[in-house]
């Protein structure tokens, strides 16, 4: 009797594993077929490269997790491995999407250019008592807390072969004697960090990308990335509190897996569906039919532009691109002779840290504003370049404060706040005179934004 209830139990397992494999492998081939119709579509109208290869890459994502997750299904001793390649593959996708969504806004100094006409803005919950300026600086620090997920999974998920191939992974196990728990603990934070200034970044920009429905995108991405980890943690979860349990000749590891795969290769069927809408060549307006797909997919599979933004990310500030016009091209007699006013002074913006820095500041009259540096360039033997430049022709307001002795003014344009600290009250004194004297000279030609 016992030996009859074995057979059967064994004869029904097998029958509800072949129907996961059955259906699981029919939404996978689906999934696989709809994202190849998608990328497919894009090499046939690739017209805009720059966009386009990021959309390619992010479609791709669909197969490799569907055929990941089958492959769990059908050869679990395997899973470990296709799953290091799905691990790789899906941070490389966060850094994808980002770099689509700077690229739809115009590239990144269009993309920074309109972020500075924005007022302040609040952090999301539950730091929304601090404020941040968007601009430059708040584009860089949202990149590399973004991306620093990408790096970490990387370095997580080589620690997890590693472990696993010394047998002190143990997927599952939250016991301290095991890597899984400290994996897990340090993908929770990076996965926390990464989503927090990626829905901060939407938030700054959702007005600039509407054009192009940045929302769903940001879905999209949020639910294949974020909702499948979070999702095998669950299940994990409810492994370790008993609700899995061991049947027949399959471990509790072994269900667990077995589900989560099995969910995913369905779940990949409707988002394959979605990304043909979401990342498909409607989605980002009309595209002239071309025959050239053998250029679109070299340059897709061309992953320079990684290194790139890698050690573009991994600066401590940003690039600057400073434009004095004819300034810094002129010699160093003729650059003196346009000098009106010089100091070394203190000045801070309104980015993510308002931090007080000593810059030396010119005052010139062609173009007519000020130029600092983070040195005397008259001084110094090598070429200097500016740290900065502040137009008086876009000085819209110059307000002085009663803050810090009354040696504090502002210069106020339509991109941000200048706080400008002197040295004395006298000095804020002459600064000032100088300042407001060449606005006058700018209102006579024509050139002020200053209200009349």
């Amino acid at each position: 009797m016992l030996d009859a209830a074995q057979d059967w139990v064994r004869v029904h397992s097998a029958r509800v594993w072949l129907a996961c494999v059955i259906t699981g492998g029919i939404c996978v081939t689906l999934a696989c077929i709809l994202s190849a119709i998608s990328i497919w579509r894009h090499l046939r109208n690739y017209t805009s490269p720059v966009i386009q290869k990021y959309a390619i890459r992010i479609i791709v994502m669909i197969p490799v997790y569907a055929i990941d997750s089958y492959m769990g299904l059908v050869w679990k001793a395997w899973a470990f491995y296709w799953d290091v390649i799905r691990d790789t593959y899906e941070a490389y996708v966060l850094y994808c999407f980002f770099v689509l969504m700077i690229e739809l806004g115009g590239g990144e100094e269009a993309m920074i250019e309109q972020l500075e006409e924005k007022p302040q803005i609040k952090f999301l919950m539950p730091f929304c008592c601090f404020h941040i300026k968007p601009g430059r600086t708040f584009l860089h620090r949202c990149k590399q807390l973004i991306l620093q997920y990408v790096y970490i999974k990387l370095v997580l998920t080589v620690v997890t072969f590693v472990t696993q191939l010394f047998g002190v992974y143990q997927e599952g196990n939250w016991s301290p004697k095991y890597a899984y728990l400290y994996v897990t603990i340090a993908y929770n934070v990076s996965i926390t960090i990464s989503l927090y200034f990626l829905v901060q970044f939407y938030e700054a920009t959702k007005d600039i990308l509407k054009l192009y429905k940045p929302l769903a995108k940001f879905l999209c991405i949020k639910t294949i990335v974020f909702f499948t980890f979070w999702q095998g943690i669950l299940i994990s979860g409810f492994s370790s509190i008993g609700l899995i349990e061991e049947h027949h000749d399959w471990s509790v590891e072994d269900i667990s897996y077995f589900i989560e795969s099995y969910l995913i290769c369905v779940e990949m069927l409707p988002l394959a569906i979605v990304h043909m809408f979401t990342f498909g060549t409607s989605s980002f307006g009309d595209l002239i039919p071309r025959g050239d797909t053998k250029a679109g997919l070299v340059d897709s599979l061309n992953f320079r532009d990684v290194m790139h933004d890698t050690r573009a990310a991994v600066k401590k500030n940003p690039k600057r691109n400073i434009d004095v016009g004819s300034f810094t091209s002129a010699s160093k007699t003729e650059q003196m002779e346009r000098v009106v006013k010089q100091a070394w002074l203190k000045k801070r913006g309104e980015d993510i840290v308002k931090k007080w820095k000593e810059r030396y500041f010119l005052l010139i009259s062609q173009p007519a504003g000020l130029v600092f540096y983070k040195s005397n360039p008259f001084l110094n033997a090598d070429e200097l370049r500016p740290r900065g430049f502040i137009p008086l022709s876009l000085v819209t307001e110059v307000v002085t404060t009663e803050k810090r002795e009354d040696k504090e003014f502002v210069l106020v344009t339509p991109a941000r706040r200048w706080h400008i600290l002197a040295e004395s009250t006298m000095d804020r004194t002459e600064w000032l005179s100088a300042i407001r004297s060449m606005q006058l000279d700018i209102v006579v030609d024509g050139q002020s934004n200053l209200p009349t």
